[in-house]
């Protein structure tokens, strides 16, 4: 697994790369840095703001900072950036047989599975 620096060598060589961004941000994640992680997560969405992968990632990290709303604005937004077939496709794949419950939590943790699907 790459290391940090190694992360931190690739957006030096790749400044408008948002997928460099995008993987350093799921870098610190994975380490529970997760405002640290929205930072990157949100240089990838400047760079490229139709970037699914990037608005999955950051609502993931607000999710366990317990920012709840603007995680789900952040899964709305990469919705709406997909099409509806892909989001079909990816929904069915993440979670077999399983529907959306009503709650704002419940909604987050289907979208959650849905986002996946995705890099991070």
């Amino acid at each position: 697994m790459p290391s940090l620096e190694d992360f931190d060598q690739a957006i030096k060589d790749n400044l408008q790369d948002a997928k460099v961004y995008l993987n350093r941000g799921c870098a610190k994640s994975e380490l529970g840095q997760h405002q640290e992680a929205i930072e990157y997560f949100t240089r990838a969405i400047f760079i490229n703001d139709q970037y699914e992968d990037a608005y999955c990632s950051r609502g993931y990290a607000k999710y366990q900072l317990s920012q709840y709303q603007e995680a789900i604005n952040d899964y709305n937004r990469a919705m709406s950036a997909s099409s509806w077939e892909s989001i079909l496709t990816k929904t069915a794949a993440a979670s077999p047989g399983r529907r959306p419950r009503g709650t704002l939590v419940a909604r987050i943790r289907v979208v959650d599975r849905l986002c996946g699907a995705f890099d991070c």
